[in-house]
C-alpha cells in the first residue's frame, strides 16, 4: 500500500550549473506555506462543490486569440516567475535544466512573505477550505485506493527563506515537521510547496532514503517546454543573442534575497529591489 503526503520538498541544483548557452554566472531552488494543521476534509463533499484550478498556463496562443486577447510573442521574450519568496527558485532551476537558452525574470515578493498565513484580502489565492476541497478532488481523481495524509509544514518555508538548508538544527526542525508522516510509515512523500525541494537532501537523510520523494519541478519544466514548442517559441542556442539572462527582483531586502538566491541556485546572483 502506498501512502502520500501532500506537502513536503525539489531536486538539488547539482545539474543546474551547466551552461550550454555560454552565459556568465551572474547574468545568467510550492510557493506559499500552508497552515500547520491537517487539512480539513469535509465528509459531506460532493461533485457539486467542484473547484477547478486556473488553466491559462495550459492554453495555446490560439486559445487566447479566440477570447479576443492578442499576444505578440517572440522566442527571445523571457519566461516570468512569481513567488512569495525564494521557493520558486527551485522551479527556476528545473526550467533552466530543461530550457537552458531561455531568458528569465524572477520576482520574489519577500516583503510580504509568507502568503499562506495571510487572509484572503489581497492574497491572490484560495483560502484553506478551498485548498482542502481541491486537494480532496485530486486525491479522489488520482489516488483511489491509496491512503493519503496531508500535513502543512510552514516552518520549512521559514528555513528556506532564511537560507538555512542543512545542519543539526535544520535536521531537527525538518524531523519534527515530518513526524506525523513518519509515524504513519509512509513510503512516498509528495512535495507540495516549491520551498521544500531545497531541503530534499535533509529529508532523504532523515528517512534513510527509504521513502520515494516526488516533486513537480521537472514536470512544470517539461510542460513549459511543451507549451513553448507548440507555439514555436523556444529560444535556440544559435540566436543572435545566444547568452541566456536572468533578472532577479524582490520587494524586500535585496542583499538578503541575493544571498539566499545564490545559495539556492548554486551560483552568485544579484537581486534588485522593486515594488508591485
Amino acid at each position: 500500500m502506498h501512502h502520500f503526503s501532500s506537502e513536503n520538498v525539489t531536486e538539488s541544483d547539482e545539474d543546474s550549473r551547466g551552461d550550454p548557452c555560454g552565459r556568465p554566472g551572474n547574468s545568467w531552488s510550492p510557493s506559499a506555506p500552508e497552515s500547520d494543521e491537517y487539512y480539513g476534509i469535509d465528509p459531506l463533499w460532493s461533485p457539486s462543490d467542484t473547484i477547478y484550478p486556473a488553466r491559462d498556463a495550459e492554453r495555446s496562443q490560439h486559445s487566447f486569440d479566440q477570447v479576443g486577447t492578442r499576444f505578440i510573442a517572440s522566442p527571445d521574450a523571457p519566461i516570468g516567475l512569481f513567488d512569495s519568496g525564494a521557493g520558486g527558485l527551485t522551479i527556476l532551476s528545473a526550467l533552466r535544466q530543461e530550457l537552458p537558452c531561455e531568458n528569465y525574470i524572477y520576482f520574489g515578493d519577500t516583503a510580504h512573505c509568507p502568503y499562506g498565513l495571510r487572509s484572503d484580502a489581497g492574497v491572490a489565492a484560495t483560502n484553506q477550505a478551498a485548498k482542502a476541497l481541491y486537494l480532496r478532488q485530486l486525491i479522489d481523481e488520482f489516488a483511489e485506493g491509496i491512503e493519503v495524509y496531508a500535513v502543512g509544514c510552514p516552518e520549512l518555508v521559514t528555513l528556506v527563506e532564511q537560507g538555512e538548508l542543512d545542519g543539526s538544527g535544520v535536521e531537527e526542525v525538518v524531523r519534527h515537521a515530518l513526524q506525523p508522516l513518519l509515524a504513519k510509515n509512509v513510503d512516498v512523500i509528495v512535495l507540495g510547496c516549491t520551498h521544500f525541494p531545497a531541503l530534499r537532501p535533509v529529508i532523504e537523510r532523515i528517512t534513510d532514503h527509504r521513502v520515494h520523494v516526488i516533486d513537480s519541478g521537472s514536470a512544470v519544466a517539461r510542460r513549459t517546454r511543451s507549451v513553448l514548442n507548440a507555439e514555436a517559441l523556444i529560444r535556440q542556442a544559435n540566436s543572435a543573442s545566444a547568452n541566456s539572462e536572468l533578472r532577479l527582483w524582490c520587494s524586500g531586502n535585496p542583499a538578503a534575497f541575493s544571498a539566499v538566491s545564490s545559495k539556492l541556485l548554486g551560483y552568485p546572483v544579484v537581486a534588485t529591489q522593486t515594488t508591485l
